[in-house]
Formats: structure tokens, C-alpha cells, sequence
């Protein structure tokens, strides 16, 4: 019999019960356990699955629903309460709607608008976002209308609808559901992985080496510092329509994620690039320092390389080189620090409190800026819920990132700290633990020391 062999998060516990007990089920075959706990899986050719299929024949032929057709899914849509389920692995709550783009169509919204989400950003969400970084209605309806081959598109509300059911029902590959169709096996008639994690945790659709780092989510994955929220916009203003938005000094580098840190450059000179940093990266990146007094364009991790750095290149790409190395390990040493602590009590708490909750400040506004990314003016934001779950996409990337990349099996950067920083980690989280206000204190003390040994190799 097929198994979910992943640990079911509680809010997909709760959900089978709450499902298992709605009278919309009512007479759906399933046992339980000894231990009480629901046999969820059920498949077709046992004596339950056999069950099944007769149970939503009959449930069919009540809605009046074709059972010459693909029916099973159709009534399992249908009679579903809430249209949304959480995922088995993760806990995450994604729609049955067809809302969500296939790989082919993000790719196309990307490459249309210079944005980059994935495909489980929503096209609610998605639409949400273009909005909020100035993208007309008129635009977005017109690209949606030419997509979606709609003859009426007035409203973005409708719209959107309208090109749900063109996929749910007419069969477009554009769109796709939050969870896929798995009746009887699954008991709700859904699959247990949600479009977050099956990927990932379905092997039957795992593919080697496949792209964690999306362009739109690199801020979030590598912890950046800056004004995020405002980089964002100014990425995807007109200032860069029809070029790419590159960062002077790459954030996989350990440089902030902030709009007058970016600069204007073809795709294919941007791709060639890649996290490379070269002799006029680092004059420009002083220059805006200096004109910028007390800015430091670098996050907290790497703030001693990067003042060593200026201090000792010498014009010397060779030189630099070396220093853009120790950058990149820093960089993989941090986010190992983050998963470390992220795994213990507390941990997650305070990350939360002092690194991801202090962003949140910038994103409570809205922004004109100049050419160069510098603010003209910024604007309360009314805070809806579609900024707050701006700010759980936030806080889900940032943590989703630190354990993709702890796992991830073709890295080729080992975790190395040196016997200094290596004893203050132990501290700290120890500190951590304890819930210690001197812990913000370590933390800072151990970022340092792993820059200090780092600078040391290649003295």
C-alpha cells in the first residue's frame, strides 16, 4: 500500500479530521488504526479503494456530473468544503483553484514584466504585486486577455476568474491547482504533498539539481540587509524596462539587496557576470559609501572582509579574487549559523526578532525614487492582507531558504568557521536556548571571529 512516509505536520492532522467528519463525506469508506490515528491512503485495488470509487459513482450521478468523463476529480472539487487544504510535509495552506502559474507561464510573466516569482506565487498574488510595484491595470488585463484568449477583460477581479476556469475547466495548461487530483488514493481526493513541497518530496517528480534560487526570492534566501521593499520596486520600475536590474556587488556575496545598489545591464552581460566582483564593482561600491556617509554596502556578515578588502586590493583583479572567495564562504558559512540556530528552541524566535521582523518597517511604505534609486518620497501604505502576506512570503522564504541550502547535495562550500568562532556558536545557541539577552551580543561576536579566520587564509 502506498504510504506518506514524511511526518504530517499538525495542521494536516487537524485537517483530516475536520474533512473525516464533515457529513459532505458522509458513508466514504476509511479505517483508523489501533492507536485511532485515520488511514488516509486507500488504494484502488484494495477492499477501502473499491469502496471509494462506488461511493463518488453514486455522489456523480447526484450532482449530475458525466460519469463517462474524468469524474472523480470533478466530484471531489465539488463537494470539497473550504477549496483549500494544508500540505502533509509543510503545514502550508494552498487553494484547489486553478490559480497557480505552470513553470512555462511564470516564466513568461517574469520575462514580461522583469519580475520573478514561482510557481507558488498565485496569480492573486501575483497580480497583488504587479500592482504594488506600478504595473497599470490596463497592462496587466491586456497581458491576461492576450494569454488567456479572453474577449472581455474589464475588471482584474474577474479576469483572474475567468482565466481560472479556462484551465480548471477548459483544460489550459497555464494555471494549476494548489494540490493535484489523487482520488481514491487519498481520502479528500487530493494529493497529500501540496504544490510547495512535491516537488521536493515526491520522488516519482524530483528532478536532480533543480533550482532553488529564483531570481525574484535572492534577498530572502541569502538574508540580505537593505531596504528590501524598496529595492523590489525600483527593480521593477520603468528605469530598467527592457534591461536587467544587476547588483553592483552580488548578494550572493554578501552585498545588500538595496535600489541605489543596482545598476543597469543587458540580460546576456548579466548572466556573464554571474557573482563575479571586479575592480570597478568595488570603486563604484566606495563611491557610493563615500557619497553616503557611514553606509556600509554590505550585510553584517561580511562587514570586516569587505572593510579588509578595500583596505588591501590594490587595483589587483588576482587580489580580489581572493576576497570575493572568503566572501562567498562567509556568505555559506551564515546561512549555516542561521539553520543551526533555527533548528533549536527559541531558535526561530530569534531569528524572527532580530534579523526578518526589523524588514518589516520598510515594507509599511511605498516609495518614489529617482534614476539612481535614491527616495524622493515614501507614502504610508494602507496595510491589507495582501501586505501581510507579503510579509509571511517574507518570513517563509527566509527560513525554506536556509534549509534548502543546508540540504542541498551538490554544494561545494563546507561549513568552516575556525575553533574560535566555533566555540562561540556552542555559546549561542546554548544562549538561545536559555533565552539570554546577551545572545544578539554573541551572535554578533561570532559573525565577526568567522570573518577573522576567513581573512586569515589568505594572508
Amino acid at each position: 500500500m502506498a504510504k506518506d512516509k514524511k511526518p504530517m505536520n499538525e495542521n494536516f492532522v487537524k485537517y483530516m479530521e475536520e474533512i473525516l467528519n464533515n457529513p459532505i463525506y458522509s458513508g466514504l469508506a476509511y479505517t483508523r488504526k489501533k492507536d485511532g490515528t485515520p488511514v488516509w491512503i486507500a488504494p484502488k485495488t484494495t477492499e477501502v479503494g473499491c469502496q471509494r470509487i462506488a461511493w463518488v459513482k453514486t455522489k456523480a450521478q447526484e450532482l449530475h456530473i458525466n460519469t463517462d468523463t474524468n469524474y472523480y476529480s470533478k466530484v471531489m472539487f465539488e463537494i470539497h468544503p473550504t477549496k483549500q487544504k494544508p500540505c502533509h510535509v509543510c503545514g502550508k495552506i494552498m487553494s484547489l483553484y486553478y490559480i497557480y502559474p505552470s513553470k512555462s507561464f511564470i516564466e513568461k510573466i517574469n520575462s514580461t514584466f522583469n519580475t520573478s516569482y514561482t510557481f507558488t506565487d498565485s496569480l492573486y498574488e501575483i497580480v497583488e504585486g504587479l500592482k504594488e510595484y506600478q504595473t497599470s491595470e490596463e497592462d496587466i488585463l491586456l497581458f491576461l486577455a492576450k494569454e488567456f484568449k479572453l474577449q472581455n477583460a474589464t475588471d482584474l477581479q474577474t479576469t483572474i476568474k475567468n482565466c481560472e476556469k479556462r484551465c480548471r475547466i477548459d483544460g489550459m495548461a497555464k494555471l494549476g491547482p494548489g494540490a493535484m487530483s489523487n482520488f481514491p488514493d487519498r481520502f479528500d481526493g487530493f494529493h497529500s504533498y501540496n504544490r510547495c513541497c512535491r516537488e521536493k518530496e515526491d520522488k516519482g517528480r524530483h528532478r536532480d539539481n533543480m533550482n532553488t534560487y529564483n531570481k525574484d526570492r535572492r534577498a530572502y534566501e541569502y538574508w540580505s540587509d537593505g531596504n528590501i521593499k524598496l529595492a523590489n520596486s525600483f527593480m521593477h520600475s520603468i528605469y530598467f524596462k527592457g534591461v536587467s536590474a544587476d547588483h553592483i556587488g552580488p548578494i550572493s556575496l554578501g552585498f545588500k539587496h538595496e535600489s541605489f545598489l543596482l545598476k543597469k545591464m543587458t540580460s546576456s552581460d548579466n548572466s556573464a557576470k554571474r557573482d563575479r566582483l571586479f575592480i570597478s564593482d568595488v570603486k563604484k561600491l566606495i563611491e557610493i559609501e563615500t557619497k553616503n556617509y557611514g553606509y556600509k554596502a554590505i550585510s553584517r556578515q561580511s562587514e570586516l572582509i569587505w572593510e579588509t578588502l578595500k583596505n588591501n586590493y590594490n587595483d589587483n583583479q588576482s587580489t580580489l579574487n581572493d576576497y570575493q572567495n572568503i566572501l562567498k564562504k562567509s556568505t555559506s558559512n551564515y546561512l549555516d549559523i542561521l539553520w543551526q540556530i533555527s533548528q533549536i528552541d527559541n531558535g526561530t524566535d530569534f531569528l524572527l526578532d532580530n534579523i526578518i521582523k526589523p524588514q518589516f518597517e520598510d515594507f509599511k511604505f511605498s516609495y518614489e525614487f529617482d534614476e539612481n534609486g535614491y527616495i524622493k518620497n515614501k507614502f504610508n501604505r494602507h496595510i491589507t492582507d495582501a501586505t501581510k502576506k507579503e510579509w509571511d512570503r517574507l518570513i517563509r522564504i527566509h527560513f525554506e531558504s536556509i534549509n534548502d541550502y543546508h540540504y542541498k547535495e551538490n554544494r561545494n562550500i563546507k561549513f568552516d568557521i575556525g575553533d574560535k568562532a566555533s566555540f562561540l556558536l556552542i555559546q549561542l545557541l546554548s544562549e538561545i536556548k536559555e533565552k539570554n539577552i546577551n545572545s544578539i551580543i554573541t551572535f554578533n561576536k561570532l559573525l565577526l571571529e568567522q570573518q577573522r579566520y576567513l581573512i586569515n587564509t589568505i594572508k
